[in-house]
């Protein structure tokens, strides 16, 4: 039998990961992450528990995803993981016939190494691959349970196949010993009460790919089993996620009060979670919680029914899955990745065209660096995927200068964190033509600190005196700590008037086939009307009359920056590859110099938005200018010579399908990436980082994704402290 390869672990210096990509400049990889690395083959990784080189497959990935989720989720020691463990493990029952596990835990030994490994079996985990489906009569889940009531000691067992998940626990009575549906196994250390404990300590933080996997089990059940559109099943889940939500912020209200507070969002006991009839009470605190939610944002469900439209069983099931996660505080991409699937799946006119990447979001808000306090617009929000990452980053600024000032910002009696936020999200504003696209961003917000009011339904690009709000009143945060009512359609048009935004980030809509031919809204933009060259005095000027049709995106790009405040705000927006390089849209290019300051233009590669959209584009990054400072230029008859930031992004992350790439040695292969130079887990520190930091990705396996964008917003802020300096060297 062939050995397996180990694991050898070669140290490198400062710069190994990106020296092993040629494509890449030494000196570019943020400070202190020196690392140890491992060079694999195609389709290798090093195995999370037994640092064995293991071969990757879609049954294989399943294992290191359960693996990654006892260590990361359910909180088994690092020290004790090679012991407790254990691969292709073969367990033997008192009656059935000997089977081999994919995995299986064991109980501690207790420093006896005598006892034997049978009598330690703690946890079963049964791992089909994903074509296997729960109810298959031979790989099933059925016959895991029979097998852990024949198994002595084993408590629990989990049936996967990556998306489905069922987990069975023991009752040994005196007389029988029967198998029960649980929501999960219980943390390391804790027993099966932890499933149905009423307080905060039965929740765990999401990682990994573990909420969009309950996430789509819970579609999946709930398809099965009510029927229904996509959209509507969509409706019906998001409701589930509020009245969860709420659930969290009730303790999170509780603890800053010092009251007690038993969870609604839970099951309470194996009745409820086993028996038809009782899972009516599941249902009944489900509804309470969701009644509370329409209470707080009438306009999220105003378009649905005011109950929870589902059976008591299957909302039973949904809160299963869901009940021991701690939403709020689960990192931004796992809540990201989750909702973006679900979103994505399910929402009609939403099948991920309206999805900036995570990746590209983040580098033009880290280019941008907003401050807490600062107003910031997408006025084509869609989703919500820059103004999330804009609160984001300004949660994460306000609770680094809290620690820098000694000060815990997750304090139960510290209000100073939550104050700060409330205000910094009040100057945040998206907007979109799509109503449905409104509800999702203003959950997108909820779901992410909160903050939703200032999204509204409304097209951008009219006239802002035709734009219609909603009537009624809206709460608005003061710096007093105090809510006010005020109008809702005074409270944006005071709001979303031109020149009053330090930031701007948006992904327009762009295309030649939804060309804008309304003259009412042409009549606003330069960028609208005719342009003629006068080529002796090689000058371009705006003629009175109107095309008869503009691309979205030209009339966005003189929206956003008008939205601007002269002399200081700042835009990004993700533009198409021609706008910057066709001969016939030189104009636009003429107006834009004209108007603002470029600061930075950053080339992606069509991988980006593919398998949705193969086109190439670019973010582009201005300052708008001060009138004063276009006159100086006009007066002087030439545009001031300055640096601008260009960089080419050869690698984002992924392929042409859509698949994960990993940064690979000269040869071609892999390098795992495990500690940096503190003797840290590069993995765990990548969770462990905040979106100020803005790490390049690294999964579960040490394997760092091969994108240049982290690498780029940093050599932009080295770009920015030279030009500060006065040392950047430049072409006229």
């Amino acid at each position: 039998m062939a050995k397996k390869k180990k694991a050898v672990r070669k140290k490198k210096g400062a710069d190994a990961i990106l020296t092993a990509d040629p494509s890449v400049d030494d000196g570019d990889l943020p400070e202190g992450q020196a690392v140890d690395s491992v060079q694999l083959d195609e389709g290798q990784v090093v195995d999370l528990v037994t640092g064995e080189v293991v071969k990757l497959n879609d049954l294989e990935l399943i294992i290191q995803e359960e693996q990654r989720k006892l260590l990361e989720e359910f909180g088994y020691p690092e020290e004790q993981k090679a012991d407790l463990i254990r691969r292709k493990f073969r367990v033997r029952p008192k009656q059935l016939k000997a089977k081999a596990f994919p995995l299986v835990v064991l109980r501690s030994n207790g420093g006896d190494s005598d006892v034997d490994d049978q009598d330690r079996v703690y946890i079963l985990m049964d791992i089909q691959k994903p074509k296997v489906k729960a109810e298959d009569s031979k790989k099933g889940a059925e016959g895991l349970a029979e097998f852990l009531r024949d198994t002595p000691g084993a408590e629990y067992a989990v049936w996967t196949n990556g998306t489905d998940r069922v987990v069975y626990w023991k009752e040994t009575g005196r007389i029988k010993i029967r198998t029960r549906l649980i929501n999960d196994i219980p943390r390391f250390g804790r027993g099966p009460e932890d499933c149905f404990a009423p307080g905060k300590q039965a929740l765990r933080a999401a990682s990994g790919l573990s909420l969009r996997q309950a996430f789509q089990r819970c579609h999946d059940y709930v398809y099965a089993n009510r029927g229904g559109s996509n959209e509507t099943i969509f409706w019906e889940f998001l409701k589930i996620v509020f009245a969860k939500i709420q659930d969290e912020r009730c303790i999170q209200k509780a603890e800053s009060e010092g009251a007690e507070y038993e969870r609604r969002f839970r099951i309470a006991s194996l009745e409820e979670r086993n028996d038809a009839e009782k899972s009516q009470r599941v249902k009944d605190r489900v509804e309470e919680l969701y009644a509370e939610v329409r209470q707080l944002y009438p306009e999220l469900f105003a378009q649905q029914v005011e109950e929870v439209d589902l059976a008591p069983r299957i909302l039973t099931y949904v809160v299963a899955q869901l009940a021991d996660y701690d939403f709020l505080n689960s990192s931004v991409d796992v809540k990201g990745e989750a909702y973006e699937a679900i979103v994505g799946k399910n929402l009609q006119g939403t099948r991920g065209e309206f999805f900036t990447p995570r990746n590209a979001v983040k580098m033009g808000i880290r280019m941008l660096d907003p401050e807490p306090g600062m107003k910031c617009i997408d006025p084509a929000c869609g989703t919500g995927g820059f103004i999330v990452v804009i609160l984001n980053y300004m949660a994460a600024k306000i609770a680094r200068r809290m620690e820098s000032e000694g000060k815990d910002p997750k304090a139960k009696d510290l209000s100073e964190y939550n104050h700060e936020l409330k205000l910094a999200s009040q100057r945040i504003f998206g907007l979109d033509i799509n109503p449905n696209l409104v509800r999702v961003a203003r959950m997108n917000m909820v779901m992410n600190n909160d903050g939703q009011g200032g999204i509204t339904h409304l097209g951008s690009l009219d006239r802002p005196e035709s734009w219609e709000f909603p009537p009624g009143k809206t709460k608005t945060y003061q710096s007093d700590g105090k809510f006010k009512d005020v109008d809702i359609a005074s409270y944006f048009r005071d709001e979303l008037q031109e020149g009053t935004f330090d930031i701007c980030a948006s992904n327009p809509p762009f295309g030649t086939k939804i060309k804008i031919d309304s003259e009412a809204i042409l009549s606003q933009y330069d960028l609208a009307r005719r342009w003629s060259y006068d080529e002796e005095r090689d000058l371009w000027s705006a003629t009175p009359a109107l095309q008869a049709g503009v691309s979205p995106e030209i009339l966005f790009l003189e929206r956003c920056v008008k939205l601007l405040k002269p002399g200081t705000g700042q835009l990004c927006i993700v533009l198409p590859d021609g706008l910057l390089g066709n001969p016939d849209d030189e104009y636009i290019r003429v107006w834009l110099m004209r108007h603002c300051e470029v600061l930075a233009l950053v080339d992606m590669p069509v991988e980006l938005f593919l398998p949705k959209v193969g086109m190439q584009t670019h973010l582009v990054f201005l300052r708008r200018k001060t009138t004063d400072e276009m006159n100086e230029e006009s007066l002087g008859g030439e545009l001031k010579d300055y640096p601008i930031f260009m960089a080419i992004a050869k690698n984002v992350g992924k392929d042409r399908r859509d698949n994960q790439i990993f940064k690979r040695d000269r040869e071609g292969r892999i390098l795992d990436h495990f500690r940096n130079a503190n003797g840290q887990d590069l993995h765990g520190a990548y969770l462990k980082a905040s979106v100020l930091d803005f790490l390049p990705f690294v999964d579960q396996y040490g394997r760092m994704v091969d994108d240049d964008l982290p690498f780029i917003a940093k050599a932009y802020h080295d770009f920015l402290s030279a030009k500060e300096e006065g040392t950047v060297d430049y072409e006229r």
